[in-house]
């Protein structure tokens, strides 16, 4: 099956994570907890980070292509966290990679010392940018509130079948 095929089996539509804005806090609610949270590892395009894609080890492009390079490559598998959250009054899908800098281990953090972030008010903000972009993770209200949510993870992954991963990441 060839990426034209794939994207027209899916109807050529994928939703979108959200992108926190720069500099600016943004009240944040998360409907599950870590432990229900979708962790998938992925290829980014080192020439392209807006395009990264599912690993499909063993045959997987973006690790044929990080054992081609000597050395670290910039095509080396990222884990990745997917969790759903109300930010601003909006249902939204958040994917973080699992780096210091970023907002997945300061959520583990606070989970670990509390035991639960569903439903916690936060305010989150993100500063720099590029690989020195940092999320600030500050409880506003730590009472939980139910939230539910029915948004599909999955969805909001690119999974690439193997013989289209090649075009994918080179078009």
């Amino acid at each position: 099956m060839g990426l034209r095929d794939f994207q027209a089996r899916r109807g050529g539509f994928k939703p979108q994570a959200y992108r926190f804005p720069a500099d600016y806090p943004v009240q944040v609610q998360f409907a599950r907890e870590l432990t229900d949270a979708l962790y998938v590892v992925e290829h980014s395009n080192p020439d392209n980070w807006t395009q990264w894609a599912e690993c499909t080890f063993p045959e997987c492009y973006g690790c044929e292509q990080n054992r081609a390079t000597v050395g670290w490559s910039d095509w080396a598998q990222r884990p990745r966290l997917y969790i759903d959250a109300r930010i601003d009054g909006s249902l939204e899908v958040i994917c973080q990679t699992l780096t210091p800098s970023m907002l997945a281990p300061k959520l583990e953090a606070y989970y670990l010392q509390h035991g639960t972030i569903c439903g916690i008010l936060f305010n989150v903000t993100r500063t720099g940018q590029g690989k020195k972009t940092k999320y600030l993770l500050d409880p506003v209200d730590d009472s939980p509130r139910p939230l539910t949510s029915n948004l599909r993870l999955r969805d909001y992954l690119t999974s690439i079948p193997y013989a289209a991963q090649e075009h994918y990441y080179n078009k």
